[in-house]
Order: C-alpha cells, then sequence, then structure tokens
C-alpha cells in the first residue's frame, strides 16, 4: 500500500493563493492543517514549474498586456483630462515595459585595469645634489632619520653663522 505525500493532498491553489495574500507558511499550514515543510514543498514545485523557460516567456507576454492595458488607460486620461500623474504614469509603465523586454539595457562601460607603474622623474638639480653626496660619500637624502637629524642641525649651525 503506497503513501501518498501530505502535500499531494493539499489544495495547492489554495496554498499558492495564500502564500500570495501575504499568510506566512505557519498560518497557511493551520489553515489547511498540515505542516509548514508541506506549504514549502508545494511552494516550492510551484515556483519550478513557473520559472521553465517557456513558462517565463508566457508570464513575460501577460505582464507585458496587463502594463499595455493600464498604459492605455493612463493615456487616455493623460490626454483628455491633461492629468499629469496620469502621464507620469504612462511613463513609468512604458519603461517598465522596455526593462521587461530588454529595450532599455543600461550604456555599457568599457573598464580596461592596467597596473600603474609609479615613475618619479628626477630633475636635473637633484641628479646633481645626489651626484655631490655620492662624491662627498654622504648617505642618500631620506635614507636614514639619523641623518635627517644631523643635516637639519648643521643648517641649524649655518643659519646662526
Amino acid at each position: 500500500m503506497a503513501t501518498r505525500p501530505k502535500s499531494a493532498a493539499l489544495d495547492a491553489d489554495g496554498v499558492i493563493s495564500a502564500a500570495v495574500a501575504g499568510l506566512s507558511h505557519k498560518a497557511i499550514a493551520r489553515r489547511f492543517a498540515c505542516s509548514p515543510a508541506a506549504v514549502q514543498a508545494v511552494l516550492d514545485q510551484y515556483a519550478q514549474e513557473m520559472l521553465r523557460p517557456g513558462n517565463r516567456a508566457t508570464m513575460l507576454a501577460l505582464e507585458v498586456s496587463r502594463l499595455e492595458q493600464l498604459q492605455a488607460t493612463f493615456l487616455k486620461q493623460a490626454i483628455e483630462q491633461l492629468d499629469a500623474t496620469a502621464g507620469t504614469l504612462c511613463v513609468k509603465i512604458s519603461q517598465r515595459i522596455a526593462a521587461l523586454c530588454g529595450l532599455d539595457q543600461p550604456a555599457m562601460i568599457r573598464l580596461d585595469i592596467t597596473q600603474a607603474i609609479e615613475h618619479q622623474d628626477e630633475t636635473s638639480t637633484q641628479r646633481m645634489l645626489e651626484a655631490i653626496r655620492r662624491l662627498r660619500s654622504e648617505p642618500e637624502a631620506g635614507t636614514s632619520d639619523d641623518q635627517s637629524e644631523v643635516t637639519s642641525a648643521k643648517d641649524q649651525a649655518i643659519a646662526n653663522g
């Protein structure tokens, strides 16, 4: 004797309608005297069926048709009654239709990432100072903190006279 799963005995349309109405899984389970897991199984099966490629195309066509009906109603109201709100709704509906149909693609931005190499060009003055330091056997500028203290002391002595 084969046992049927509890979700098969459920009113699938009723469960789906209750979920669309915003009821929680627990509330739907209480209403239909089943477990929340059974409710989830019905909703999962419904989602798998609805998201098949063939069903997606049907859903898209139906949604575009509904939007076109709304647009016709609001367009008539916008033109005949000079209703700015209805005109705004027409624009929003048109944008939604374009987005659903893939007509409203964002501008493509091409970003090429390259490796930036920091290149410091020394001025001729800097090159001459480095050459003088090498000839005087002084360390290069900025290589030692102790050296900067000595240099500043020399600079102070020269400035004081």
